[in-house]
């Protein structure tokens, strides 16, 4: 039972927050997910493979061990040996999300979502 309303709606503030940030020359590189609310108790949220934090930490130790196995660059040792872009989409991400949960106030966020 999750209101599904509340969500489309923070999720479209997030789309609207990045595009004014996108405006102004500061990609930070969120991909928000979509949900569509078809009433109250009812609705549609976008299913999108992938692995937790929680389940990669579990399994690999820490993220950053995740990251080296999925996606190596074992000649740089200035991104700790994961790909450029990998990590700089991860940070710029993290960060975004960060801030713009931040400010719209959203607390229900953990390792699982």
């Amino acid at each position: 039972g999750d209101d599904l309303r509340q969500d489309q709606l923070v999720l479209q503030l997030f789309a609207l927050m990045d595009r004014l940030l996108r405006d102004v020359n500061l990609d930070v590189r969120i991909t928000p997910y979509h949900v569509l609310a078809t009433s109250p108790q009812d609705g549609l949220v976008q299913f999108i493979p992938s692995v937790t934090v929680a389940a990669a930490v579990a399994q690999y130790g820490d993220l950053l061990s995740y990251l080296r196995f999925h996606y190596p660059d074992h000649e740089n040792a200035a991104t700790f040996h994961v790909q450029a872009q990998v990590l700089d989409t991860f940070v710029r991400s993290c960060a975004g999300y960060c801030v713009i949960t931040y400010l719209l106030g959203v607390g229900d966020r953990h390792l699982d979502n």
